[in-house]
């Protein structure tokens, strides 16, 4: 069947309390393969640069992927913030060319990438984004509470609001009274703590006084310090072997996190498949990754989108490490797709019947919270 592509467009979907960028892909066949660009630092560049980038696609067959994503190796920009607003845009195409690819097919993406056996994905939930107006410990007690109860095994919060690395005094009475809260509803062993780079090498000597002296172990614990910072990672990992180690969800690029990898220090990876390339890097890393005997889990506080690519790429990982997904961030999220995002019970439930992602976006949920990147602006008419 011949394929060609159509037309690129780009939609910033506002749905109450969160916020997703997609990108769609068009052919002139009737096809349409979705991709994510959420939280690339800069929403309407992300989208200029789709928008430049879709002159060079139309009429390509989007399944000559190897073709397609070469380009990609060739982007310099002077800042690192700019390298994540272009690989946020490309991995936003990328996904939404291997989308079309598995359509066209006629197979669901990971039977597509060679992953079979294994139909669902254990998800952990992020308690963090659906709090960030709300900071009580009683708040992330009751909301890791629910989500127990809502049948996830594992949780994550982001308790050290006060801490900065610029600062040798660190006040961690704030974080560890959200801790504590936590811990009365769910047991240590299944917190995940996300430090999101809060530390200096001071205050986590500190909080891992407290752990020791509380004698309890986290699931993990996560980005204490830039990747960048190998001295320190090692450092810690050294003195703290019991504690599994993770980062990863600020590179950009297989190269970089490979790289760190050989440097040592990591016990869990966690690249994101909208900041990093795509599913062609994702795919890539992962086998690379667990031959050195290190777990990958995808970052992913993401929309239903990227959450649906991420759940694909899970089935890949020879270890089944939960998947981060954002729970009760926006009470109408069950809305935004056609079929409903498939979470069920702490678990994302693939479809070995629908083919590429398996969801797409319901028109009336687009119609609504929906805006198009038009002529440089978000357009308050949305074609459906």
């Amino acid at each position: 069947m011949a394929m060609k592509i159509k037309d690129v467009q780009v939609y910033r979907v506002q749905p109450p309390g969160d916020t997703w960028i997609w990108v769609a892909i068009r052919t002139e066949n009737g096809l349409t393969g979705w991709g994510e660009i959420s939280n690339s630092g800069n929403d309407e560049a992300a989208a200029e640069i789709v928008s430049h980038a879709a002159l060079s696609l139309a009429g390509w067959d989007p399944r000559r992927l190897m073709e397609l994503t070469a380009p990609v190796g060739e982007w310099h920009f002077p800042s690192r913030l700019a390298d994540r607003i272009a690989i946020t845009a490309w991995s936003g195409i990328d996904q939404a060319l291997w989308d079309l690819t598995a359509q066209a097919f006629g197979l669901p993406l990971y039977h597509l990438l060679g992953a079979f056996g294994r139909d669902d994905i254990p998800l952990y939930a992020n308690l963090n984004r659906g709090l960030r107006s709300n900071r009580a410990p009683e708040a992330l007690a009751e909301r890791g509470r629910s989500a127990l109860d809502s049948g996830f095994q594992t949780v994550k919060c982001t308790p050290f609001d006060e801490l900065t690395p610029h600062r040798y005094e660190a006040d961690l009475k704030p974080a560890i009274a959200r801790l504590e809260a936590l811990a009365d509803a769910v047991p240590w062993s299944r917190i995940a703590i996300d430090c999101h780079q809060r530390f200096n090498r001071s205050s986590l000597a500190q909080f891992m006084d407290y752990l020791q002296d509380k004698r309890v172990t986290p699931y993990w614990i996560e980005d204490v310090f830039p990747l960048a910072d190998r001295i320190g990672l090692d450092l810690f990992r050294a003195g703290y072997p019991h504690i599994r180690w993770v980062a990863g969800e600020t590179a950009l690029s297989v190269t970089e996190l490979l790289k760190r990898l050989r440097d040592g220090g990591l016990d869990v990876v966690m690249p994101d498949v909208k900041h990093i390339g795509g599913v062609s890097a994702v795919k890539t890393l992962i086998p690379a990754t667990e031959a050195q005997g290190v777990w990958v889990t995808l970052h992913n506080p993401s929309g239903p989108i990227s959450t649906a690519f991420s759940a694909h790429l899970s089935v890949l990982c020879r270890l089944a490490v939960p998947l981060e997904f954002p729970w009760g961030v926006s009470a109408v999220r069950h809305e935004a797709t056609y079929p409903a995002e498939p979470v069920r019970e702490g678990r994302y439930h693939l479809s070995p019947e629908r083919a590429g992602i398996g969801l797409r976006p319901a028109e009336p949920f687009l119609a609504q919270y929906g805006k198009l990147w038009t002529s440089g602006s978000w357009s308050e008419h949305v074609p459906i």
